[in-house]
């Protein structure tokens, strides 16, 4: 009878072994999310999840089929991850077609959401979260990327196609004490903020704005059109840009390269650090010790079947000492979206056409 409590002790053990690491990284807890998939956030205060995009059709590896999307929002909470139902959402935005991107109020109380309609009366939602309701609507032409003012204004940012706007939070109407934008073709910029300046990209190269003299300041060491995507340090003195620098591609790839630069100026730091010319990098953050970067990776491929391009994901850190890469997720065959971390470094979000991937990293 010992020995067979000895053995069930031992089979228990290991698959819980098995359950906590895996080769290649953690493995991760999978929220399935119907087929949503899109941007992902987390509350500053912790407590949140939120997804936001459209339910897009997706074959098992990861290639977008023909057919409408339908947009939606998703918030979790944490580290329950279970959804909180958002009252009033279809009633108040009607049928989407898309609804991203997303920002939180700096108090975690709002969380602004693009919406698609897919006609002219796109705009901003804000949800209440404390009462899971929509709490309005402001109706302006699409905006590419939002992010919050608060702690200096009554302030939302968003950029639009036509450039940086301003909406006031009560009212949702534009703000006319910034300096003006001249038109730009923003497309799928990354929007962050340092101080009281924003940060995005800009056909290739990185931008610094001040928000309301208007003075910018512009990166010179990028190739041009190369600058992917950025993030900023928590410090705020670093920006990291991943970017495609097709003179140096090898192998029929396009090499990948992260440099980093000073917030204060754009000037580079050291020398492009070299990632790889198999993947692409999607997103990057600064792990909660700006010690390093994390990564998201997509390997593409060709199935050899069905002869159609797949997706492996993958998430990496990059340590930036030492410039060594360790995985820390066992590749998902899936599509890649976007990539989250909790301020307090506790949780890593990876968005999926599979659904959301939560590494937990106080519990390996």
């Amino acid at each position: 009878m010992k020995f067979k409590y000895v053995i069930l002790f031992s089979v228990v053990l290991y698959t819980l072994c098995i359950r906590c690491s895996v080769a290649g990284g953690v493995n991760p807890v999978l929220i399935k999310t119907g087929g949503l998939i899109g941007e992902i956030s987390f509350s500053p205060d912790n407590q949140y999840l939120a997804l936001s995009g459209s339910y897009q059709p997706l074959d098992s590896g990861g290639t977008q089929l023909s057919g409408y999307p339908i947009g939606e929002t998703k918030v979790f909470s944490v580290p329950s991850w279970r959804e909180i139902d958002i009252k009033n959402y279809s009633d108040a935005l009607g049928k989407i077609v898309g609804a991203e991107p997303i920002a939180w109020s700096p108090n975690s109380l709002n969380l602004f959401i693009s919406i698609d309609n897919n006609k002219d009366n796109d705009g901003v939602a804000i949800v209440d979260i404390k009462g899971c309701d929509v709490r309005t609507v402001w109706r302006t032409p699409r905006p590419y990327q939002i992010t919050a003012l608060l702690p200096i204004t009554n302030e939302v940012i968003a950029m639009l196609q036509s450039g940086l706007h301003y909406f006031d939070v009560k009212n949702g109407r534009k703000s006319r004490e910034f300096a003006p934008v001249k038109p730009i073709d923003c497309g799928d910029n990354i929007l962050a903020r340092v101080d009281d300046d924003v940060v995005y990209e800009l056909h290739g190269n990185v931008v610094r704005r001040n928000i309301k003299s208007g003075k910018t300041i512009e990166s010179k060491c990028i190739p041009p059109l190369g600058a992917i995507t950025l993030a900023v340090s928590r410090n705020q003195k670093e920006i990291a840009v991943t970017y495609i620098d097709k003179a140096r591609s090898s192998n029929g790839f396009n090499s990948r390269y992260v440099q980093l630069l000073k917030a204060s100026d754009l000037s580079p730091i050291g020398d492009a650090i070299f990632v790889d010319d198999k993947f692409a990098v999607d997103r990057l953050l600064f792990d909660h010790d700006d010690q390093s970067l994390i990564l998201l990776l997509d390997l593409p491929f060709t199935d050899p079947v069905t002869k159609e391009e797949k997706f492996d994901t993958l998430i990496e850190r990059l340590d930036l000492k030492s410039q060594q890469l360790t995985r820390l997720m066992r590749p998902v065959r899936a599509l890649p979206r976007d990539l989250a971390e909790s301020n307090d470094g506790h949780y890593l979000a990876c968005s999926t056409s599979d659904g959301i991937y939560i590494l937990d990293f106080q519990s390996k």
